[in-house]
């Protein structure tokens, strides 16, 4: 969001290098081509315009649905580590009941 807005400024500053009277609006000769280019930067980035709504909205919302999905994974693994650390080496058992080779 940071990099948006110092991007933005940018913008608007060079934008404001070709606003001679200084009263914010654009007309007769400050009008140019590359006054023209400046303004088409500052008004055509549609990513500067929904980067609040991604960044601010869907980002933490897809993260946290992510580190949701990985803590519930990790804390069921822990969960049957500890269970295997009670019951012990059951694989043992099934083994020699079956007799299969280790």
């Amino acid at each position: 969001m940071s990099l948006v807005w110092v991007t933005e400024v940018g913008l608007k500053r060079n934008l404001e290098k070709f606003d001679l009277d200084g009263d914010g609006a654009f007309s007769g000769e400050e009008i140019t081509p590359e006054m023209e280019k400046a303004m088409e930067a500052v008004t055509q980035d549609t990513g500067r315009t929904f980067a609040p709504i991604t960044g601010l909205v869907i980002c933490p919302v897809y993260s946290g649905f992510w580190h949701f999905v990985g803590g519930v994974s990790f804390l069921v693994f822990l969960r049957g580590e500890k269970r295997r650390e009670e019951v012990g080496d059951w694989g043992k058992e099934w083994r020699e009941i079956f007799r299969c080779a280790p």
